[in-house]
Formats: structure tokens, C-alpha cells, sequence
């Protein structure tokens, strides 16, 4: 990208960001590429499955996060095989859009 910064799309169920709406300071610590960088924007996708599938707009795209910081390794878990990135909520879409509403051209 022209900026330098990157673009990601994170997929998660309900269950996993529930309570996310109640607080957008809080930092959130999810799974990431290890590529992310700090100020990469992130666009997270929410599926319906999980105990909270019940809910409005089961599968949308919900919100619009930041990465803050750089990625560590092992940072979810002390024996986490992956990358942690931390992120924080910028934007949260009163009307999420459903993947099936997206027309593909």
C-alpha cells in the first residue's frame, strides 16, 4: 500500500468477542500474521458459529480494529505456537454487513 500500511481481515466466532462492544478502549490480544505491524488496520469478521449464533446478523463484518504494537510469539499463551498481536477497536458498525450482501464483481 501506498502508506506502508497493511490490511487484514480477522475471522472469529461471537463467543470469542463477546463483550467487545462494551468498551472500545480496551486492547484486545488475538492471533495475527506475524507481518502485522503497529497502525495496520483490521477488519473483523464475525461467523455464527458458537453458543452466541442466535444473535442479530449471525456472520457479519462487525468492526474495524488497529494493530498496536508488533506481533509476539507465544504472547496468547506461554506455549501459543503462533503470533499475538494486540489491537483496539476503532469503529463498530451499527448495521454489520453480511458476507452475502457483498456483490462480487
Amino acid at each position: 500500500m501506498p502508506d506502508g500500511r497493511k490490511y487484514w481481515l480477522w475471522v472469529t466466532t461471537r463467543e470469542t468477542a463477546r463483550g467487545i462492544d462494551e468498551d472500545k478502549e480496551v486492547v484486545w490480544t488475538w492471533t495475527c500474521d506475524e507481518k502485522t505491524e503497529d497502525g495496520d488496520l483490521i477488519l473483523l469478521y464475525l461467523n455464527s458459529k458458537g453458543k452466541a449464533a442466535k444473535m442479530p446478523h449471525k456472520s457479519a463484518f462487525c468492526y474495524l480494529m488497529r494493530a498496536r504494537g508488533t506481533p509476539e510469539d507465544g504472547i496468547l499463551e506461554p506455549n501459543w505456537p503462533g503470533w499475538g498481536c494486540e489491537a483496539q477497536v476503532l469503529f463498530i458498525f451499527n448495521n454489520p454487513v453480511r458476507y452475502k450482501d457483498l456483490e462480487l464483481v
